[in-house]
């Protein structure tokens, strides 16, 4: 997934009438034009045609998760998911590009706000996209959207922070996806499943870059009863054995058939290695 942090800045003079933090909402249609904010639908110049072997897992996924895609997440009595298909809630997650306000700076606190007008008010979006989108065509888009929509002529910024390229795995070559199903039965009791999930580290696009040829197998144990980036992070033991097992047996696997070559099981090791 590629992660786009973007800092937009509105500035108006006092004796204005018109606000900055409305300026920041239609100025360049952030929460308008950018994201539909009935339906949460991102712009469609920022969407991408989902791959046909990426929907057929996802589908597979969804089949052995089920409400899992959601009752994972510490839910307040009475809020509801964005949709009641558990597909769609995996597809937004893996695929959809997603927009999030992140940060605001100009906005006293509540506790201690007046009825006054302020200068200037700046807000720090992120946008979470498809790992098959152009990084530099989503900053593109965005930069003229909001360029080009400024109300009444209001002095707008735009600074980008951070932005970087996703990433999407390449097809298992010389029979690997076998090995893995092979060792996932052997130690799981089931086959494996290939799941989706967004992340700002550049790590795997660098081993694709290096080693283009190669078969990857990023996996860890963030499922169900561990609790990652957190005060009480945990694993659970029996998981983190098995895929410690699973990683074993495809290494030894992979290693032991002539057609390999050595740099694929480095990039398993190095993999595990940055994981955890």
């Amino acid at each position: 997934y590629f992660f786009f942090n973007d800092t937009a800045t509105t500035e108006i003079y006092t004796e204005q009438i018109v606000g900055s933090v409305r300026c920041v909402q239609e100025t360049g249609n952030i929460l308008n034009k950018l994201e539909n904010t009935e339906t949460g639908e991102v712009m469609k110049e920022l969407q991408v045609d989902i791959p046909p072997e990426r929907t057929d897992e996802a589908n597979e996924v969804v089949k052995v998760l089920g409400d899992q895609i959601k009752s994972v997440y510490p839910w307040v009595e009475g809020v509801q998911a964005v949709s009641s298909s558990n597909l769609e809630l995996y597809i937004n997650r893996a695929w959809k590009p997603q927009l999030t306000v992140v940060g605001a700076n100009g906005l006293p606190d509540s506790s201690i706000a007046g009825n006054v007008m302020r200068p200037s008010t700046t807000i720090t979006i992120s946008l979470r996209l498809p790992p098959i989108l152009d990084a530099q065509k989503a900053v593109e888009v965005v930069t003229k959207l909001i360029e080009e929509n400024k109300l009444y002529n209001s002095q707008v910024s735009l600074e980008k922070t951070r932005f970087s390229q996703g990433w999407h795995a390449p097809p298992f070559k010389n029979g690997f996806k076998e090995i893995v199903q092979e060792a996932s039965t052997q130690f799981f009791g089931q086959e494996a499943q290939f799941f989706g999930g967004g992340g700002s580290c550049q790590f795997f696009n660098l081993l694709g870059e290096t080693y283009p040829d190669a078969n990857y197998l990023m996996t860890g144990v963030g499922g169900p009863g561990s609790n990652a980036h957190g005060p009480n992070e945990f694993l659970h033991l029996d998981a983190f054995k098995n895929m410690v097992c699973c990683i074993t047996s495809v290494s030894y696997t992979h290693l032991t058939l002539p057609t390999i070559y050595s740099v694929q099981i480095s990039v398993v090791a190095v993999s595990l290695k940055k994981k955890y």
